[in-house]
């Protein structure tokens, strides 16, 4: 929901990259067919004004694909603050972009985390999203996606999964 329609308006909203590594090494990552602009894309959707970034990922990914915090990896860099004193610590996104929606005079802040599946997901898509949903191994997404979906899935797959560190995406507060 956009919660910002002034013009110039911004809403945040996150996205994930989600990997899965193939036996043979190489990555894949999903994608979707966003059912309103028809472009295949990231899971990921708009941050509600009562939710946490997190709390939003954690959300999107179970309604677009069906995954539970449970079956999630967070990939998140190796110098990072883990607490400060008696605040919650957000995960670090990967990006943080910002481009238009559309033709209008609206933006969205996008936080795109990069995350790693373990195995298929547990429960079914919501039906009011798409089912239209492909692993794609990531020298194919140029085939499928949009030059900066290209970008960020290259730089999770090749800055991300390689370098930061794994966290159990439930040790973050509101994933539940």
């Amino acid at each position: 929901m956009h919660l910002n329609t002034e013009p110039g308006g911004r809403d945040w909203t996150v996205s994930a990259i989600l990997i899965r590594v193939r036996a043979d090494g190489d990555p894949m990552v999903l994608l979707h067919r966003h059912r309103r602009l028809q472009r295949m894309l990231p899971p990921g959707g708009h941050v509600e004004r009562d939710e946490a970034p997190v709390t939003a990922l954690v959300r999107e990914l179970r309604e677009e694909t069906g995954y539970g915090v449970d079956q999630l990896t967070l990939l998140q860099p190796p110098a990072r603050l883990s607490t400060i004193h008696s605040n919650a610590v957000q995960p670090m996104p990967f990006s943080i972009a910002e481009h238009r929606v559309g033709t209008d005079d609206h933006f969205h802040l996008d936080l795109t985390y990069a995350l790693l599946a373990d195995g298929d997901a547990a429960h079914p898509v919501h039906p009011s999203e798409s089912q239209e949903i492909v692993w794609v191994p990531l020298s194919d997404v140029a085939g499928l996606a949009d030059l900066d979906v290209v970008q960020l899935a290259q730089h999770a797959c090749d800055v991300c999964l390689a370098t930061w560190d794994r966290v159990a995406l439930d040790a973050f507060g509101g994933t539940r």
